[in-house]
């Protein structure tokens, strides 16, 4: 991928998520885009730690087809 489009996909990730667009929202996007610019993209997957006592982290996904998998999911702390 050339400079300019790269640098055009920097600026909309970062301008959407200031605006906070749903993680849901900005994954779909962000592999949609790269779609187009040229990359052969089928899967996405974003997971975010957290600090939290029970949730380990969040997850998101994105397919290019239909699948029965959620888009976002929760992992829980084993114990």
């Amino acid at each position: 991928m050339q400079l300019a489009p790269r640098l055009h996909l920097m600026n909309w990730l970062i301008r959407q998520g200031l605006t906070g667009l749903p993680e849901s929202d900005l994954i779909r996007g962000f592999c949609e885009r790269c779609r187009a610019e040229g990359i052969a993209l089928s899967y996405g997957l974003v997971v975010i730690d957290t600090l939290h006592p029970i949730f380990e982290g969040r997850g998101f996904r994105w397919h290019d087809t239909e699948t029965n998998q959620p888009e976002s999911f929760v992992r829980v702390r084993p114990d």
